[in-house]
């Protein structure tokens, strides 16, 4: 879910590792894994990715 502000830039509700309810199924957002390439400290944004997807399993 992404909504535009003042400025147009797009933020993503609810924060990224917080369980939201899709219809019946539950549903996390995540950073975008190209995200993790494009990043400049590849470590910790892989770290930060891995921890996007425990929070999805445990949502799950």
């Amino acid at each position: 879910m992404a909504s535009s502000g003042n400025n147009g830039a797009a933020k993503f509700l609810p924060d990224r590792r917080e369980p939201v309810l899709l219809g019946e199924a539950p549903a996390v957002a995540t950073v975008h894994p190209s995200a993790v390439l494009r990043a400049p400290d590849r470590e910790a944004a892989y770290e930060g990715f891995l921890a996007d997807l425990r929070a999805a399993v445990r949502a799950a």
